[in-house]
C-alpha cells in the first residue's frame, strides 16, 4: 500500500495496517468461494476502505497536505511556472540570445512544457491515490530536463530544416511548439531523437546524400 510507504501507519497508531489487510483478505476469500459471495466481498472491501480513510484522517492535516495531496510538489511546479513566465516577460529582449547555439526561448518553452507535464501527472497520481513521497527527485528535475529537451529538439529541427531547405528559419512558431512538446512529452522527444540517430547512422539525412 502506497500510503503505508508514505508513512501513514507511522504518523498515526490508532489504526493499524493489519485491520485493513484482514478486510481485504476476507473479501478475496469471498470472491474465491464457489459460488463467489460478491455481496459479502463488496461489503468487506468497503469496510477496509473506510478503515483506510479513518487512518488518513487520523494522520493529521500536515501529512495529508504533503503525502495525500502533494501540495509542496504542486507549489514547486507553480513557482517554476511563475519564475519562467516572469523572466520571459521581464527579459523579453534576452530570449533571442543564444546559449550553445540555442535561443534562450527554446529552454524556456521546454521548461514550460515540462511544468505542464508535471502538473498533469501530479493530478493523476493524487486523484488515484498513487502519489509516492520518493518521487521528489523527479519533480525537482522536471524543469531542467524539460529545458534540455526543448533545446535539443530545437537543434534537431533547426538542423533538419537547414539541411532540407538550404535556408534559415524565419518563423519560430513551429520550433517553439516543438520545444514545448519536447518538455511535455519526454518519451515522444526521445523517440524522435532515436529516429534521428538511426538516420545519421545510415546516412539518410538530406545533407548526407550524394
Amino acid at each position: 500500500m502506497i500510503a503505508s510507504e508514505n508513512g501513514l501507519f507511522v504518523r498515526q497508531s490508532q489504526v493499524g495496517f493489519e485491520e485493513i489487510v484482514v478486510k481485504v483478505e476476507s473479501a478475496l476469500r469471498c470472491l474465491d468461494a464457489s459460488p463467489p459471495d460478491v455481496v459479502k466481498a463488496r461489503s468487506d472491501f468497503a469496510k477496509g476502505y473506510d478503515i483506510f480513510n479513518t487512518a488518513v484522517e487520523k494522520a493529521g492535516f500536515c501529512w495529508r497536505l504533503t503525502h495525500a495531496y502533494a501540495v509542496p510538489h504542486f507549489l514547486y511546479l507553480l513557482l517554476v511556472l511563475a519564475v519562467v513566465t516572469y523572466s520571459s516577460l521581464t527579459f523579453k529582449g534576452k530570449l533571442e540570445e543564444t546559449f550553445v547555439l540555442v535561443p534562450v526561448w527554446a529552454f524556456a518553452w521546454g521548461a514550460l512544457g515540462s511544468v505542464l507535464q508535471g502538473l498533469w501527472w501530479l493530478w493523476n497520481q493524487v486523484s488515484e491515490r498513487q502519489f509516492r513521497k520518493h518521487w521528489v527527485a523527479w519533480f525537482l528535475s522536471v524543469p531542467f530536463i524539460g529545458a534540455l529537451m526543448g533545446a535539443i529538439m530545437y537543434l534537431a529541427f533547426s538542423a533538419g530544416f537547414v539541411a532540407a531547405t538550404k535556408s534559415t528559419i524565419q518563423d519560430n512558431t513551429v520550433p517553439m511548439l516543438l520545444a514545448a512538446l519536447a518538455g511535455f512529452a519526454w518519451s515522444w522527444a526521445i523517440g524522435v531523437l532515436n529516429n534521428l540517430t538511426k538516420l545519421f547512422a545510415v546516412g539518410e539525412l538530406p545533407s548526407m546524400r550524394s
